[in-house]
């Protein structure tokens, strides 16, 4: 929600000195941060880490899917995760897609490099206005109450800026904010469109 990441080093030695496992939901990372944008784990090579990929982002599908480097652990998985046992089985087309689109990633690091281009041009434009900025693909916007987020995402929306207003349940009560995702197609006029929306948006709530 808030486009940080953790701080998987200490984590990742917590783990192993305690023979723990780690499990790292890398829903955003996938497909936009680490080697060939394949998300943070592979920079752990960790015998007891477990990855969760979503394909429902970068990766413009849906469902996700389970990576593992211990035998042992893929295999209880497969056995005994109730949500792997009960769920539908997804369609052929589907895991098609999701294993184009990884590889496409993976062996097209244009995509990788345009999206941090993207990035830094649209920090840069908000540092310029005075605005925070994660620094990742995932920006958000403190508005506070969920009915001011809603309204200022509907705004938003009427000047052609599709942004979503996340509110509690989801964060908790009294934070809740855009999250703005940045892709890398979107252009320098459309980072700058936006950040001036913002701009003035703050200036009236001034």
């Amino acid at each position: 929600m808030n486009g940080d990441q953790a701080p998987l080093s200490d984590l990742c030695k917590v783990a192993m000195d305690y023979g723990a496992t780690l499990v790292l939901d890398e829903a955003h990372a996938t497909g936009t941060l680490g080697h060939h944008g394949l998300g943070l784990s592979h920079e752990f090579p960790y015998e007891n880490l477990i990855s969760i990929h979503t394909c429902g982002k970068a990766l413009g599908g849906y469902g996700a899917f389970v990576c593992c480097r211990n035998q042992h652990l893929r295999d209880y998985l497969i056995n005994r995760a109730r949500s792997f046992i009960f769920s539908t089985t997804p369609p052929p087309l589907l895991i098609a897609h999701a294993r184009f689109a990884l590889e496409e990633i993976r062996t097209n690091p244009k995509h990788l490099r345009k999206l941090h281009d993207r990035i830094s041009h649209s920090q840069t434009l908000f540092e310029q206005a005075g605005l925070p900025h994660s620094g990742s693909p995932i920006v958000p916007v403190m508005v506070g109450s969920n009915e001011s987020t809603l309204h200022l995402a509907q705004n938003f929306k009427a000047q052609g800026i599709f942004v979503k207003a996340i509110r509690y349940p989801s964060v908790p009560h009294g934070t809740a904010r855009l999250r703005i995702t940045l892709s890398s197609e979107h252009t320098d006029e459309e980072l700058k469109t936006l950040t001036i929306a913002l701009e003035k948006w703050r200036s009236e709530k001034s």
